[in-house]
């Protein structure tokens, strides 16, 4: 018996659109001036900060996944 996937199990549901020019090329010259995409837990539309604002956002309980990728 196979259990039918989640709503997040489907990789369609990360699909959204991104223009070109919203893609950073290089770094931005202070760290903490880097953009950050912030999705509401309850819903609702996506939010743009900056990484300095981290921990206004994070709160107990919450986590923090770190990419390392170039």
């Amino acid at each position: 018996m196979t259990t039918p996937p989640r709503r997040g199990d489907r990789l369609s549901n990360y699909d959204y659109a991104l223009p070109p020019e919203s893609i950073a090329e290089r770094p931005a010259s202070r760290r903490d001036e880097s953009r950050l995409l912030v999705l509401p837990r309850g819903g609702g539309s996506l939010g743009d900060r900056r990484f300095r604002d981290i921990a206004e956002l994070i709160e107990p309980g919450d986590l923090l996944v770190v990419n390392q990728s170039r």
